[in-house]
Protein backbone atom coordinates (compact mmCIF):
# COMPACT_ATOMS: atom_id res chain seq x y z
CA UNK A 1 0.00 0.00 0.00
CA UNK A 2 1.48 3.50 -0.94
CA UNK A 3 0.34 6.38 1.52
CA UNK A 4 -0.09 9.53 -0.28
CA UNK A 5 -0.10 13.40 1.41
CA UNK A 6 -3.76 15.05 0.26
CA UNK A 7 -3.99 12.83 -3.19
CA UNK A 8 -4.40 12.52 -5.96
CA UNK A 9 -5.87 9.23 -6.00
CA UNK A 10 -4.79 7.29 -9.25
CA UNK A 11 -8.13 6.29 -11.02
CA UNK A 12 -8.43 2.74 -12.46
CA UNK A 13 -8.96 1.47 -15.57
CA UNK A 14 -11.73 -1.00 -16.46
CA UNK A 15 -10.89 -0.92 -20.58
CA UNK A 16 -9.01 -3.82 -22.08
CA UNK A 17 -6.33 -3.04 -24.97
CA UNK A 18 -7.57 -2.86 -28.44
CA UNK A 19 -6.79 -6.65 -28.90
CA UNK A 20 -8.45 -7.99 -25.77
CA UNK A 21 -11.74 -6.16 -26.81
CA UNK A 22 -10.83 -7.35 -30.69
CA UNK A 23 -11.80 -10.67 -29.29
CA UNK A 24 -14.14 -9.68 -27.25
CA UNK A 25 -16.47 -8.33 -29.90
CA UNK A 26 -15.75 -11.03 -32.12
CA UNK A 27 -16.82 -13.77 -29.75
CA UNK A 28 -20.08 -11.90 -29.13
CA UNK A 29 -20.38 -11.74 -33.01
CA UNK A 30 -19.52 -15.39 -33.76
CA UNK A 31 -22.65 -16.16 -30.50
CA UNK A 32 -25.10 -14.07 -33.00
CA UNK A 33 -24.06 -16.18 -36.24
CA UNK A 34 -23.87 -19.34 -34.76
CA UNK A 35 -25.63 -19.60 -31.47
CA UNK A 36 -25.41 -22.65 -29.33
CA UNK A 37 -22.36 -24.11 -32.14
CA UNK A 38 -20.24 -21.41 -31.05
CA UNK A 39 -21.09 -22.05 -26.89
CA UNK A 40 -20.64 -25.49 -27.13
CA UNK A 41 -17.56 -25.50 -28.95
CA UNK A 42 -14.80 -27.75 -26.90
CA UNK A 43 -17.07 -28.44 -24.21
CA UNK A 44 -17.74 -31.89 -22.96
CA UNK A 45 -20.81 -31.35 -21.89
CA UNK A 46 -23.09 -31.43 -24.69
CA UNK A 47 -26.34 -29.36 -23.15
CA UNK A 48 -26.32 -25.50 -21.98
CA UNK A 49 -29.39 -26.03 -20.27
CA UNK A 50 -29.64 -27.22 -16.45
CA UNK A 51 -32.48 -29.20 -15.16
CA UNK A 52 -34.86 -27.36 -12.86
CA UNK A 53 -34.75 -30.63 -10.71
CA UNK A 54 -31.01 -30.26 -10.32
CA UNK A 55 -31.94 -27.53 -8.12
CA UNK A 56 -34.27 -28.98 -5.47
CA UNK A 57 -31.81 -31.85 -5.15
CA UNK A 58 -28.70 -29.48 -4.29
CA UNK A 59 -31.24 -28.13 -1.99
CA UNK A 60 -31.60 -30.91 0.09
CA UNK A 61 -27.83 -31.99 0.29
CA UNK A 62 -26.77 -28.55 1.97
CA UNK A 63 -25.41 -28.71 5.63
CA UNK A 64 -27.77 -27.24 7.90
CA UNK A 65 -25.68 -24.34 8.61
CA UNK A 66 -25.30 -23.59 4.63
CA UNK A 67 -28.83 -23.37 4.33
CA UNK A 68 -29.61 -21.14 7.47
CA UNK A 69 -27.32 -19.06 5.70
CA UNK A 70 -29.19 -18.94 2.59
CA UNK A 71 -32.60 -18.45 4.05
CA UNK A 72 -31.40 -15.71 6.21
CA UNK A 73 -29.92 -14.04 3.20
CA UNK A 74 -33.20 -14.55 0.85
CA UNK A 75 -35.22 -13.41 3.83
CA UNK A 76 -33.40 -9.91 3.85
CA UNK A 77 -33.12 -9.71 -0.04
CA UNK A 78 -36.71 -10.66 -0.11
CA UNK A 79 -37.78 -8.07 2.79
CA UNK A 80 -36.28 -5.17 1.20
CA UNK A 81 -36.97 -5.81 -2.31
CA UNK A 82 -41.01 -6.08 -1.38
CA UNK A 83 -40.85 -2.77 0.63
CA UNK A 84 -38.91 -0.93 -2.26
CA UNK A 85 -42.04 -2.13 -4.13
CA UNK A 86 -44.69 -1.18 -1.88
CA UNK A 87 -43.03 2.32 -1.93
CA UNK A 88 -43.69 2.29 -5.66
CA UNK A 89 -47.06 3.80 -6.56
CA UNK A 90 -49.24 3.83 -9.50
CA UNK A 91 -50.98 6.80 -9.79
CA UNK A 92 -53.85 8.69 -11.74
CA UNK A 93 -53.77 12.81 -12.12
CA UNK A 94 -56.11 14.88 -14.14
CA UNK A 95 -54.02 17.85 -14.38
CA UNK A 96 -57.02 19.97 -16.21
CA UNK A 97 -60.45 19.06 -17.15
CA UNK A 98 -60.65 16.69 -19.60
CA UNK A 99 -57.05 15.57 -19.44
CA UNK A 100 -56.60 12.33 -17.42
CA UNK A 101 -52.53 10.96 -17.01
CA UNK A 102 -52.00 7.50 -15.49
CA UNK A 103 -48.76 5.97 -14.43
CA UNK A 104 -48.81 2.24 -14.44
CA UNK A 105 -45.91 0.08 -13.54
CA UNK A 106 -45.48 -2.78 -15.95
CA UNK A 107 -42.61 -5.88 -14.98
CA UNK A 108 -40.29 -6.45 -17.55
CA UNK A 109 -41.26 -9.92 -19.43
CA UNK A 110 -37.34 -11.53 -18.99
CA UNK A 111 -34.45 -10.83 -17.52
CA UNK A 112 -31.21 -12.24 -17.66
CA UNK A 113 -28.91 -12.67 -14.62
CA UNK A 114 -25.10 -13.44 -14.95
CA UNK A 115 -23.72 -14.99 -12.10
CA UNK A 116 -19.55 -16.35 -11.96
CA UNK A 117 -18.48 -19.36 -10.95
CA UNK A 118 -20.10 -20.57 -7.10
CA UNK A 119 -21.20 -17.41 -6.25
CA UNK A 120 -24.27 -16.87 -4.90
CA UNK A 121 -24.90 -13.40 -3.75
CA UNK A 122 -25.54 -12.10 -7.29
CA UNK A 123 -27.73 -14.52 -8.14
CA UNK A 124 -30.24 -13.96 -4.70
CA UNK A 125 -29.35 -10.22 -5.46
CA UNK A 126 -31.13 -10.33 -8.69
CA UNK A 127 -33.56 -12.84 -9.09
CA UNK A 128 -35.71 -12.16 -5.74
CA UNK A 129 -36.53 -8.61 -6.52
CA UNK A 130 -37.02 -9.82 -10.11
CA UNK A 131 -39.45 -11.76 -8.58
CA UNK A 132 -40.89 -9.39 -5.97
CA UNK A 133 -41.43 -7.75 -9.09
CA UNK A 134 -43.26 -9.87 -11.44
CA UNK A 135 -41.33 -11.05 -13.80
CA UNK A 136 -41.82 -14.26 -15.79
CA UNK A 137 -38.64 -15.10 -17.02
CA UNK A 138 -35.89 -15.06 -14.52
CA UNK A 139 -32.86 -16.53 -16.59
CA UNK A 140 -29.38 -17.48 -14.95
CA UNK A 141 -26.09 -17.25 -17.09
CA UNK A 142 -23.61 -18.91 -14.93
CA UNK A 143 -19.99 -20.29 -15.42
CA UNK A 144 -19.60 -23.68 -15.33
CA UNK A 145 -16.39 -25.83 -14.40
CA UNK A 146 -14.02 -28.22 -16.78
CA UNK A 147 -16.78 -31.01 -16.55
CA UNK A 148 -19.35 -27.92 -17.47
CA UNK A 149 -21.09 -28.85 -14.82
CA UNK A 150 -22.61 -25.91 -12.02
CA UNK A 151 -21.54 -25.54 -8.26
CA UNK A 152 -24.07 -26.87 -6.46
CA UNK A 153 -24.70 -23.93 -4.01
CA UNK A 154 -25.36 -21.65 -6.79
CA UNK A 155 -27.93 -24.52 -7.62
CA UNK A 156 -29.39 -25.00 -4.25
CA UNK A 157 -29.56 -20.70 -4.41
CA UNK A 158 -31.64 -21.09 -7.70
CA UNK A 159 -34.27 -23.55 -6.03
CA UNK A 160 -34.57 -21.24 -2.92
CA UNK A 161 -35.08 -17.83 -4.97
CA UNK A 162 -37.50 -19.73 -7.60
CA UNK A 163 -35.58 -19.21 -11.29
CA UNK A 164 -37.31 -20.26 -13.89
CA UNK A 165 -34.17 -20.94 -16.40
CA UNK A 166 -30.83 -22.04 -16.11
CA UNK A 167 -27.56 -22.21 -18.31
CA UNK A 168 -24.52 -23.38 -17.82
CA UNK A 169 -22.82 -20.44 -19.61
CA UNK A 170 -21.30 -17.77 -18.33
CA UNK A 171 -19.10 -14.05 -19.27
CA UNK A 172 -18.98 -13.12 -22.73
CA UNK A 173 -20.84 -15.89 -23.82
CA UNK A 174 -23.49 -15.33 -21.36
CA UNK A 175 -24.19 -11.97 -22.28
CA UNK A 176 -24.19 -12.58 -25.76
CA UNK A 177 -26.60 -15.53 -25.30
CA UNK A 178 -28.83 -13.79 -23.59
CA UNK A 179 -28.59 -10.80 -25.97
CA UNK A 180 -29.12 -11.94 -29.11
CA UNK A 181 -30.58 -15.39 -28.32
CA UNK A 182 -29.64 -19.00 -29.59
CA UNK A 183 -31.31 -22.30 -30.13
CA UNK A 184 -31.26 -22.98 -26.39
CA UNK A 185 -31.41 -19.59 -24.92
CA UNK A 186 -34.34 -16.84 -25.23
CA UNK A 187 -33.57 -13.01 -25.33
CA UNK A 188 -34.59 -11.17 -22.35
CA UNK A 189 -34.94 -7.79 -21.70
CA UNK A 190 -32.59 -6.30 -19.35
CA UNK A 191 -29.55 -8.42 -17.95
CA UNK A 192 -28.34 -8.00 -14.41
CA UNK A 193 -24.93 -9.37 -12.75
CA UNK A 194 -20.96 -9.01 -12.43
CA UNK A 195 -18.17 -9.87 -14.40
CA UNK A 196 -14.67 -9.04 -15.88
CA UNK A 197 -12.91 -6.32 -17.97
CA UNK A 198 -14.28 -8.81 -21.12
CA UNK A 199 -18.11 -8.57 -20.15
CA UNK A 200 -17.63 -4.94 -19.83
CA UNK A 201 -16.16 -5.11 -23.45
CA UNK A 202 -18.90 -7.22 -24.28
CA UNK A 203 -21.57 -4.89 -22.04
CA UNK A 204 -20.36 -1.80 -25.04
CA UNK A 205 -20.75 -4.06 -27.95
CA UNK A 206 -23.93 -5.03 -27.24
CA UNK A 207 -25.59 -1.76 -25.87
CA UNK A 208 -27.65 -1.21 -28.68
CA UNK A 209 -29.05 -5.02 -28.59
CA UNK A 210 -29.80 -5.65 -25.28
CA UNK A 211 -30.18 -3.23 -21.63
CA UNK A 212 -27.42 -4.23 -20.14
CA UNK A 213 -27.51 -3.45 -16.12
CA UNK A 214 -23.83 -4.93 -15.11
CA UNK A 215 -20.94 -4.20 -12.52
CA UNK A 216 -17.81 -5.22 -14.91
CA UNK A 217 -14.02 -4.64 -14.14
CA UNK A 218 -12.68 -2.67 -11.29
CA UNK A 219 -14.67 -3.43 -8.20
CA UNK A 220 -13.74 -0.62 -4.88
CA UNK A 221 -13.92 -0.02 -1.32
CA UNK A 222 -12.76 3.28 0.04
CA UNK A 223 -12.39 3.21 3.57
CA UNK A 224 -13.00 6.44 5.33
CA UNK A 225 -11.58 7.02 8.39
CA UNK A 226 -10.72 9.28 11.41
CA UNK A 227 -7.89 9.27 13.98
CA UNK A 228 -10.73 6.50 16.28
CA UNK A 229 -10.45 3.85 13.89
CA UNK A 230 -9.00 0.53 14.52
CA UNK A 231 -5.96 0.08 11.91
CA UNK A 232 -6.71 -3.62 12.49
CA UNK A 233 -10.37 -3.17 11.41
CA UNK A 234 -9.64 -1.30 7.97
CA UNK A 235 -6.63 -3.61 7.34
CA UNK A 236 -9.29 -6.90 7.86
CA UNK A 237 -12.13 -4.78 5.95
CA UNK A 238 -8.90 -4.01 2.44
CA UNK A 239 -7.39 -7.54 2.84
CA UNK A 240 -10.89 -9.19 2.21
CA UNK A 241 -12.19 -7.04 -0.52
CA UNK A 242 -8.45 -7.64 -2.19
CA UNK A 243 -9.22 -11.53 -1.82
CA UNK A 244 -12.60 -11.61 -3.38
CA UNK A 245 -12.17 -8.89 -5.87
CA UNK A 246 -7.96 -9.63 -6.81
CA UNK A 247 -8.72 -6.95 -9.62
CA UNK A 248 -10.49 -4.62 -7.98
CA UNK A 249 -9.06 -1.23 -5.67
CA UNK A 250 -8.58 -1.10 -2.28
CA UNK A 251 -8.49 2.73 -1.03
CA UNK A 252 -7.79 4.54 2.56
CA UNK A 253 -9.05 8.42 3.14
CA UNK A 254 -7.89 9.23 6.71
CA UNK A 255 -7.68 12.32 8.68
CA UNK A 256 -4.61 10.52 10.59
CA UNK A 257 -1.17 9.60 9.19
CA UNK A 258 -1.02 6.75 12.28
CA UNK A 259 -3.82 5.25 11.10
CA UNK A 260 -2.70 5.40 7.42
CA UNK A 261 0.75 3.85 8.63
CA UNK A 262 -0.29 1.32 11.23
CA UNK A 263 -2.55 -0.17 8.89
CA UNK A 264 0.25 -0.38 6.68
CA UNK A 265 2.21 -2.31 8.61
CA UNK A 266 -1.26 -4.69 9.30
CA UNK A 267 -1.53 -5.17 6.19
CA UNK A 268 2.06 -6.58 5.27
CA UNK A 269 2.07 -8.22 8.29
CA UNK A 270 -1.49 -10.28 7.52
CA UNK A 271 0.44 -10.65 3.81
CA UNK A 272 3.40 -12.47 5.05
CA UNK A 273 1.25 -15.54 6.56
CA UNK A 274 -0.31 -15.87 2.79
CA UNK A 275 0.79 -17.89 0.42
CA UNK A 276 2.88 -16.00 -2.41
CA UNK A 277 -0.03 -16.76 -5.00
CA UNK A 278 -2.75 -15.46 -2.21
CA UNK A 279 -5.13 -13.44 -4.87
CA UNK A 280 -5.16 -10.67 -2.69
CA UNK A 281 -1.62 -9.78 -2.92
CA UNK A 282 -1.93 -8.01 -6.55
CA UNK A 283 -4.78 -5.75 -5.21
CA UNK A 284 -3.02 -4.78 -1.84
CA UNK A 285 -0.16 -3.94 -3.99
CA UNK A 286 -1.59 -1.10 -5.97
CA UNK A 287 -3.63 -0.52 -3.11
CA UNK A 288 -3.60 3.84 -1.94
CA UNK A 289 -3.74 5.60 1.62
CA UNK A 290 -4.28 8.93 1.52
CA UNK A 291 -4.26 11.02 4.12
CA UNK A 292 -5.88 14.44 3.71
CA UNK A 293 -6.25 18.18 6.57
CA UNK A 294 -9.66 17.45 7.19
CA UNK A 295 -13.65 15.44 7.16
CA UNK A 296 -14.19 18.06 4.68
CA UNK A 297 -11.34 16.68 2.58
CA UNK A 298 -11.78 12.98 3.13
CA UNK A 299 -15.58 13.60 2.30
CA UNK A 300 -14.82 15.53 -1.07
CA UNK A 301 -12.17 13.06 -1.96
CA UNK A 302 -14.97 10.75 -1.98
CA UNK A 303 -17.61 11.88 -3.51
CA UNK A 304 -15.05 12.73 -6.30
CA UNK A 305 -14.19 8.66 -6.42
CA UNK A 306 -17.56 7.21 -6.33
CA UNK A 307 -16.77 3.99 -4.43
CA UNK A 308 -19.17 1.01 -5.27
CA UNK A 309 -18.67 -0.01 -1.44
CA UNK A 310 -17.82 3.25 1.28
CA UNK A 311 -16.49 2.30 4.77
CA UNK A 312 -17.11 5.15 6.97
CA UNK A 313 -15.10 4.66 9.66
CA UNK A 314 -15.11 7.79 11.98
CA UNK A 315 -16.08 8.89 15.47
CA UNK A 316 -19.10 10.64 14.60
CA UNK A 317 -20.43 8.83 11.57
CA UNK A 318 -23.98 10.62 11.43
CA UNK A 319 -23.10 13.70 10.40
CA UNK A 320 -21.15 12.87 7.26
CA UNK A 321 -23.86 10.32 5.66
CA UNK A 322 -26.23 12.82 4.15
CA UNK A 323 -22.99 14.74 2.57
CA UNK A 324 -21.20 11.28 1.37
CA UNK A 325 -23.74 11.25 -2.15
CA UNK A 326 -22.39 9.29 -4.90
CA UNK A 327 -21.08 5.77 -3.41
CA UNK A 328 -23.56 2.19 -4.49
CA UNK A 329 -23.72 1.46 -0.70
CA UNK A 330 -22.23 3.46 2.19
CA UNK A 331 -21.56 1.12 5.36
CA UNK A 332 -21.60 2.85 8.64
CA UNK A 333 -19.44 1.75 11.75
CA UNK A 334 -17.29 -0.86 12.48
CA UNK A 335 -20.04 -3.56 12.61
CA UNK A 336 -21.23 -2.89 8.94
CA UNK A 337 -18.11 -4.17 7.25
CA UNK A 338 -17.91 -4.83 3.64
CA UNK A 339 -17.33 -8.77 3.84
CA UNK A 340 -20.86 -8.93 5.90
CA UNK A 341 -23.12 -6.60 3.38
CA UNK A 342 -24.61 -8.05 0.70
CA UNK A 343 -27.22 -10.62 0.68
CA UNK A 344 -26.68 -11.32 4.46
CA UNK A 345 -28.17 -7.79 4.73
CA UNK A 346 -30.60 -7.70 2.05
CA UNK A 347 -28.49 -4.65 0.20
CA UNK A 348 -25.89 -3.62 -1.71
CA UNK A 349 -25.15 -6.65 -3.50
CA UNK A 350 -25.43 -5.83 -7.01
CA UNK A 351 -24.43 -2.34 -7.92
CA UNK A 352 -24.41 -1.29 -11.38
CA UNK A 353 -22.56 1.02 -13.64
CA UNK A 354 -23.23 4.35 -15.08
CA UNK A 355 -21.77 5.36 -18.59
CA UNK A 356 -19.23 7.02 -17.18
CA UNK A 357 -17.86 4.40 -15.38
CA UNK A 358 -18.41 4.55 -12.05
CA UNK A 359 -21.64 2.74 -9.85
CA UNK A 360 -24.82 4.90 -10.06
CA UNK A 361 -26.81 2.41 -7.61
CA UNK A 362 -27.64 -0.84 -6.26
CA UNK A 363 -30.13 -3.09 -8.12
CA UNK A 364 -33.26 -2.65 -6.68
CA UNK A 365 -37.22 -3.71 -7.44
CA UNK A 366 -38.20 -0.66 -9.87
CA UNK A 367 -35.06 -2.05 -12.33
CA UNK A 368 -37.52 -5.09 -13.21
CA UNK A 369 -40.19 -2.42 -13.77
CA UNK A 370 -41.46 -0.11 -16.73
CA UNK A 371 -43.05 3.26 -15.96
CA UNK A 372 -45.56 3.17 -18.57
CA UNK A 373 -47.49 6.61 -18.96
CA UNK A 374 -51.03 6.44 -20.11
CA UNK A 375 -52.45 9.64 -21.75
CA UNK A 376 -56.22 10.20 -22.48
CA UNK A 377 -57.30 13.72 -23.57
CA UNK A 378 -61.53 14.22 -23.64
CA UNK A 379 -63.63 15.76 -26.96
CA UNK A 380 -64.11 18.00 -24.79
CA UNK A 381 -61.04 19.07 -23.93
CA UNK A 382 -59.22 18.36 -27.03
CA UNK A 383 -59.69 21.85 -29.40
CA UNK A 384 -58.18 23.78 -25.95
CA UNK A 385 -55.10 21.36 -25.72
CA UNK A 386 -54.27 20.90 -29.87
CA UNK A 387 -54.31 25.26 -29.68
CA UNK A 388 -51.74 24.54 -27.31
CA UNK A 389 -49.94 22.50 -29.04
CA UNK A 390 -50.44 24.20 -32.46
CA UNK A 391 -48.90 27.11 -31.06
CA UNK A 392 -46.01 25.20 -29.09
CA UNK A 393 -45.15 23.25 -32.52
CA UNK A 394 -44.98 26.19 -34.55
CA UNK A 395 -42.55 27.26 -32.07
CA UNK A 396 -40.33 24.79 -32.93
CA UNK A 397 -40.93 24.68 -36.89
CA UNK A 398 -42.84 21.74 -36.83
CA UNK A 399 -45.58 22.05 -39.66
CA UNK A 400 -46.21 18.30 -39.62
CA UNK A 401 -47.56 18.30 -36.33
CA UNK A 402 -49.65 21.39 -36.77
CA UNK A 403 -51.20 19.74 -39.95
CA UNK A 404 -52.02 16.50 -38.32
CA UNK A 405 -53.52 18.32 -35.00
CA UNK A 406 -54.99 20.51 -37.47
CA UNK A 407 -56.74 17.22 -39.16
CA UNK A 408 -58.55 15.68 -36.30
CA UNK A 409 -62.08 15.58 -35.65
CA UNK A 410 -62.84 18.38 -34.06
CA UNK A 411 -66.18 17.97 -31.44
CA UNK A 412 -68.81 21.26 -31.87
CA UNK A 413 -70.47 22.26 -28.51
Amino acid sequence: MKILQDGPLKAGSKRLNAGRSQEVCARCEAVRRRGDRTLLKGRKGQKLAVDRRAFRQAFGRLTPQTRAALELACRHVGALARRELAALKEFDLKPTTGVTLYQRLIPLEGVGILVPAGQVTPLLAGAIPAAVAGVTRRVVCVEPDLDGMVDPHVLAAAYMCDVTEMYAVGGVDGVAALAHSTKSIGAVNRIFGVGDGAVAAAKHHLVDVCNVTLTTGLAELLVLADDTAAPEFVAADLLAHAAADPEGSCVLVTTSAAVAEATRRVLHSNLRSLGADHPARGAIRRAQAVVVKGLAAAVDLANGRAPERLSLLVKRPDELVGRLRTCATLLVGPHTPASLVGAATGAGALPFDEPGGHPASVVSVSDFLRRVTVQQVDPSAYLRLSRAAATLAEVEGNLQAITALNERFLPTD
